[in-house]
């Protein structure tokens, strides 16, 4: 009844406008243009809207002017012309429309056309927010909660949130039933982020809020957060979300298809609901499957099956889903080193040495690290190959030997003699078997010397490789080699030394030296302590800091010449750069792997939680630490850097800031400190002011 009613009243209101606009009328040109753009009582006409809205346009219609601008910057039956819809957004916005300061903020925030600028976003999104604008509001409060061009206040994101959600506005609701779901700002309150996203997921005006909306119900009832569970109907939300486009809901149909929840299995639909998210970017939605058997949220959470997706989503060089792989393999690394189990005395030490080194490397086809290197370990040293008393084993069967070489070797054993039976041979053999038995134990050191010296050469080539390949990173975690007793046969370590000395010398090269598999002591500094507290810098603070830390800057101060004391150091196989004039420790990525700045912290953070190199203290360097490491190009060389940090830093990301949106870099390239937005992708390069 009311839907006739509506019907009627578009179709008489249509009939008015018409009229009116013919005779040139600007409100009525403008209302029969919106009809016909938004398709209320009428099927869009992108074509008529745009006559009507050009007519109002015409005689200077501020809202006109808006709703023209926007045809142009989506391309709405006319051909995209983002310089036409900024000229007719600051028309409308001088006008104090209030729809075209909200969409001229757009511009600006997503540098549209201009030079992105959130601040400048800021002021007109508030100019707008204040003539009560709902667009406006709800994008006011997500810049308050990002911290985009002001500081951020999540309360004051909720206060605009509330608003704009209260004049039906879908984001806003969206958003505002997140913050009760997570007791964001307001008390936590799951039942009535379940009333906001129904009113947000009934919302036409808005196709993608609207989605998020079923989205987020679907989990809802999936787990039975705010509602009763009920995994029937989150499917049906979940699929509802999945027929607007949402590739997340496609996904999680085709998961719940795949796993008969909430549905009944079906693996040709499953595939179909696949194909269909994948079609529009495969990485992405590869990763997205990850998330979705990580949390368990639609299906039984799986990490296997979530580091399969990860993995796929990987090769295709998605770098969230490596940093995701990364992060599953550490936690499984970790979580196996805490539960290990003390072995026993009499497994020997070996046994635990070997456990320091025996990591997922083995079955990634990853190179062995520098510390197996230097323990001499490989797989033909297994667990129990030296006991505890040091006593030499039977040489194990090679894989693949010959049935003739597996008798030869189940006759080295040394026996007893049987006295009843044991003739003049018996007793012959019985006086050799030890000579032969240390011949047999000679060849094997020997073998184990050329292999140590094989090994070292390709532990000089890979161990630089410990930067962000999941596999690789989750090798590195380790006991504190001092935590390891010391082993009977003290083999490894001194063979080690020796060998490659010996290596060494006959290629007339110096021997590298080997550390001492412990943690570089703490450095005691020379130099006055740089500041390791985080900023907000302007321009004027750097150049007062690079003058009065007397530190090289090629444009603000080219006499500058900060001493440092380089030194390398080995710890838990990791080469560490040691400044002994500041105290600082640095460590690199082995590889230039370019990372935006929350990236390059959360990729830290992995690192912290497995005490990295035996430490859990690395960090971003600030402004002042990195900045002192320019120097003056030495001749001949690429990069204002010294060269002990390699040949391929060429921007660095530090902790401090210069806006809400950018950061302070270091340019080795240039030798200066400069400006980066925080989403740009950069190098990382960590610090730690203690190497315990």
């Amino acid at each position: 009844m009311n839907g006739g009613k509506s019907k009627e009243n578009y179709r008489k209101a249509l009939e008015l406008y018409y009229e009116s606009a013919e005779k040139g009328h600007a409100y009525s040109q403008l209302q029969l243009g919106k009809m016909f753009l938004l398709g209320k009582g009428v099927d869009p006409d992108y074509k008529a809207a745009l006559e009507w809205l050009r007519r109002s346009v015409d005689q200077g219609n501020g809202e006109a002017q808006a709703y023209l601008g926007e045809m142009y910057e989506k391309g709405l039956g006319v051909e995209r012309n983002i310089p036409r819809a900024l000229e007719l957004y600051k028309k409308s916005a001088a006008e104090s429309n209030a729809l075209g300061q909200a969409r001229l903020a757009g511009l600006y925030l997503a540098g549209l056309g201009v030079e992105e600028n959130p601040r400048v976003a800021f002021v007109w999104y508030e100019k707008s927010a204040d003539q009560g604008n709902d667009e406006a509001q709800a994008s006011l409060g997500r810049m308050y909660e990002k911290g985009l061009g002001v500081n951020r206040d999540i309360r004051r994101a909720a206060e605009l949130y509330r608003k704009s959600a209260d004049q039906e506005n879908a984001f806003g609701q969206l958003r505002l039933g997140d913050f009760y779901l997570n007791g964001l700002a307001v008390e936590k309150n799951p039942r009535r982020a379940f009333i906001w996203y129904s009113r947000a997921a009934a919302q036409e005006g808005d196709p993608k809020s609207a989605a998020q909306a079923q989205l987020r119900l679907g989990a809802m009832y999936c787990q039975g957060n705010g509602v009763d569970k009920d995994l029937k109907k989150g499917f049906e939300f979940y699929e509802r979300a999945a027929r607007m486009g949402n590739e997340e809901a496609q996904l999680s149909v085709g998961a719940m298809y795949k796993d008969g929840v909430g549905i009944e299995r079906n693996q040709i639909k499953a595939q179909e609901w696949f194909q269909r998210a994948a079609r529009k970017s495969k990485a992405p939605s590869k990763r997205a499957m990850g998330d979705i058997y990580r949390d368990g949220l639609v299906v039984e959470k799986n990490i296997p099956e979530a580091m399969k997706w990860y993995k796929k989503a990987a090769e295709e060089g998605d770098p969230s889903a490596k940093a995701e792989l990364l992060k599953l393999r550490l936690e499984a690394s970790s979580q196996k080193d805490a539960e290990a189990v003390p072995l026993p005395a009499n497994a020997g030490e070996a046994r635990a040495t070997s456990a320091a080194a025996n990591l997922p490397a083995a079955e990634t086809g990853i190179e062995k690290s520098r510390e197996q290197a230097q323990l001499g370990l490989d797989e033909t040293i297994k667990p129990g190959d030296v006991p505890a008393r040091g006593k030499p084993l039977p040489a194990q069967k090679p894989k693949g030997a010959r049935p003739q070489q597996e008798k030869r070797t189940r006759e080295r054993p040394v026996k007893e003699p049987v006295p009843e039976e044991a003739g003049p041979a018996k007793k012959a053999g019985t006086r050799r078997n030890p000579l032969y038995l240390l011949s047999a134990v000679g060849l094997i050191l020997a073998a184990l010397a050329a292999l140590l010296v094989g090994l070292g050469k390709k532990a000089d080539q890979a161990w630089e490789s410990l930067e962000m390949r999941a596999a690789e990173i989750a090798a590195l975690p380790r006991p504190d080699p001092r935590s390891l007793p010391a082993m009977a046969v003290q083999l490894p370590g001194e063979f080690l030394k020796k060998a490659r000395a010996a290596e060494a010398s006959r290629r007339k090269i110096p021997a590298p030296v080997v550390e001492a598999a412990q943690a570089p002591a703490v450095v005691q500094p020379t130099a006055p302590l740089l500041r390791q507290e985080y900023k907000a810098l302007d321009e004027a603070e750097i150049s007062r800091m690079l003058a009065a830390r007397n530190i090289f800057d090629a444009k603000r101060n080219p006499g500058g010449n900060f001493q440092h004391r380089y030194e390398i150091r080995n710890a838990a196989g990791l080469r560490l750069i040691v400044d002994n004039a500041t105290g600082l420790v640095w460590a690199r990525q082995g590889n230039a792997v370019r990372m935006n700045l929350k990236k390059s912290q959360e990729w830290i953070e992995s690192l912290n939680r497995v005490a990295y190199g035996g430490n859990k203290k690395w960090r971003l360097p600030t402004v002042e630490e990195a900045a002192a490491l320019l120097q003056k190009k030495p001749e001949g060389k690429k990069y204002f850097l010294d060269a002990i940090f390699g040949e391929d830093l060429t921007v660095i990301w530090t902790g401090d800031s210069s806006t809400v949106a950018e950061s302070w870099v270091i340019d080795f390239q240039n030798g200066m400190t400069v400006q980066a937005k925080n989403r740009s992708r950069l190098l990382t390069l960590m610090v730690s002011s203690s190497a315990d």
